[in-house]
């Protein structure tokens, strides 16, 4: 997530646009990654126990 947060950042200030998280509900520039980490772990997680 960390990643991907720090991907969206340069997009923003590349191009001038404002990401937002809709999963965790933050704006990706003050978004605070752990948030969106554990709440993707826990997607994974249901993933793999319900689709395998």
């Amino acid at each position: 997530m960390a990643e991907a947060y720090r991907i969206g950042r340069m997009v923003e200030e590349e191009r001038g646009l404002e990401g937002y998280d809709g999963e965790v509900e933050q704006p990706v520039r003050t978004g605070d990654v752990e948030v969106a980490a554990s709440r993707l772990g826990g997607l994974a997680r249901w993933a793999q126990e319900t689709l395998t």
